[in-house]
């Protein structure tokens, strides 16, 4: 009777993740905070200008109402670039990343989890700067809109996930 290794008896599922993780960039400021600060600006706005308008300075009055309209095209502008989303997927046989920007186009670029590497750029003062992971001449930034405490802890993760997926395709590789 034949003996045969623990590791070549394990069935390995290669589409079950060992990271999958969508990235979104963050927005504080939400629908109601946004119609309540437009009101605010808005009164604050015309209480300012009236005094001008009864000095005889009517033109005021038009610079005030185009500085609510470019408050209210700069958040409608920081709301549709919240629609971009980042999936990184790490599996046994793929590490994928798939960025949506906010018009819906999508870019996908795979790698071999055996050969990818992460590459972080840090500065003393910023903390991680820029998270990459790179393989084979490809190069893709991870996470540019996270703070820096959020690229680092998500750097910690893809390092655990990148580690497990090498382990996993050495132990399918080598049975």
């Amino acid at each position: 009777m034949a003996v045969l290794d623990e590791a070549t008896t394990q069935r390995f599922d290669e589409t079950e993740p060992y990271f999958d993780a969508i990235l979104h960039p963050y927005r504080s400021l939400g629908r109601n905070g946004f119609i309540g600060l437009m009101i605010f600006v808005g009164l604050l706005l015309l209480i300012v200008s009236i005094p001008f308008y009864l000095m005889g300075a009517w033109p005021i009055l038009g610079f005030a109402g185009l500085d609510i309209l470019l408050l209210w095209w700069a958040f409608r502008r920081n709301y549709r670039d919240a629609r971009a989303t980042e999936q990184i997927r790490i599996t046994q046989c793929e590490v994928s990343v798939i960025r949506t920007c906010p018009r819906g186009r999508q870019s996908h670029m795979s790698f071999n989890p055996y050969w990818v590497r992460m590459e972080t750029r840090e500065e003393e003062d910023r903390g991680m700067t820029e998270l990459h992971l790179t393989s084979h001449g490809k190069r893709v930034e991870i996470g540019a809109f996270l703070h820096a405490c959020e690229r680092e802890s998500l750097a910690g993760a893809l390092k655990s996930a990148l580690m497990a997926a090498k382990t996993g395709c050495a132990q399918v590789s080598g049975g």
